[in-house]
């Protein structure tokens, strides 16, 4: 049978049930598992540090497994649908004022990246589209500068 799943895709869902899947709910048979497991998991997870996305991401390979598994006839129903997905709490974003900024761009004035600093903190393009850029998406002639990737 293929995977619909790329590699390295794979390789993260496998990780995710190694680490935190199966060490908490990995001995229970499909038939007993509950929602009370699930939860359990989720708040194991918390207890041990683990983030909100983390959280989320476990609960997307668990649902979508178990989902399988209601199509293949091997459960009654999907106990992550009893289950709230884990919430992630967002953080509120800390901005340097002028004079942080400047300072920071002084102490990086040799670092190899120094003009990539200055374009982030010119532009306030996320590291994403800073590391996509290309030298063809520079004119240095209109002084343009256009975000592709």
């Amino acid at each position: 049978m293929q995977r619909s799943t790329r590699p390295a895709t794979y390789r993260s869902y496998n990780g995710l049930i190694e680490k935190h899947i199966n060490p908490h709910i990995g001995g229970v048979s499909l038939a007993k598992l509950s929602p009370v497991h699930v939860q359990g998991l989720y708040l194991s997870m918390e207890r041990d540090g683990c983030s909100g996305r983390l959280r989320q991401m476990v609960h997307a390979v668990l649902h979508n497994a178990l989902g399988r598994a209601l199509k293949w006839n091997l459960v009654m129903r999907n106990v992550c649908d009893a289950v709230e997905s884990p919430k992630v709490t967002k953080r509120a974003m800390q901005v340097w004022i002028p004079q942080e900024a400047s300072k920071f761009l002084a102490v990086a004035a040799e670092d190899r990246l120094y003009a990539l600093y200055v374009l982030a903190i010119a532009t306030a393009l996320r590291q994403e589209e800073l590391l996509g850029l290309y030298w063809t998406d520079i004119d240095l002639n209109e002084a343009t500068l256009s975000v592709r990737r």
